[in-house]
């Protein structure tokens, strides 16, 4: 677009105004940036559960080349999908907790403390990653189902790492958090937010 006009009620900062006005006093507002890195968590988890749930579909009826039981009758798929539900729903209460706890405060007049701030990038880092790791044990479980076009597993694998790239929930931002939770001063530029 060239030569729009935005009028100032219908924007809002990347950064912290230094006077906001009274419409940015809401709790929406307050969470600022850690909405969006919550945001990035979510179809994470998304993705996990459609990798999950495509394999309970597949287990019944895929019997491994040169062998006799469907996945379903397999002893490492039961701990595969065990381990992956396990780690989507772990992942998922930490996230959602997290944020709840922060949208309760905030909601209550509170402002994000560093301490909060961190837990948001804990609970929405690990949920990623969680993810990640519950789509690669469904990838093991399905075989060489995993990287056919025909069927959405390779999908899953790519989408759920491309999110583990991404600048606000990568694997750096574990050593973000754990420098805060010694007491060092933050190296992610976005806790000042």
């Amino acid at each position: 677009m060239r030569e729009a006009f935005v009028p100032r009620t219908r924007a809002a900062s990347f950064v912290p105004l230094a006077t906001p006005a009274a419409s940015y006093d809401g709790p929406l507002y307050r969470l600022a940036t850690w909405l969006g890195t919550g945001a990035i968590a979510v179809p994470a988890l998304g993705i996990a559960r459609a990798a999950i749930d495509g394999l309970i579909e597949l287990a019944a009826q895929k019997t491994p080349a040169y062998t006799q039981k469907t996945l379903r009758d397999r002893a490492v798929v039961h701990v595969q999908l065990a381990r992956a539900e396990a780690a989507l729903g772990s992942a998922r209460a930490y996230l959602y907790g997290a944020f709840a706890d922060a949208w309760a405060h905030v909601v209550g007049g509170g402002t994000m403390t560093m301490e909060r701030k961190g837990q948001l990038q804990l609970a929405a880092t690990n949920a990623v990653h969680a993810a990640a790791e519950a789509v690669d044990l469904v990838h093991a479980a399905v075989g060489a189902t995993g990287i056919r076009c025909e069927h959405a597993f390779q999908r899953h694998f790519r989408d759920v790492h491309v999110l583990t790239q991404h600048g606000f929930i990568c694997a750096s931002r574990y050593e973000s958090v754990g420098r805060l939770l010694l007491g060092l001063d933050p190296e992610w530029s976005f806790f000042a937010f």
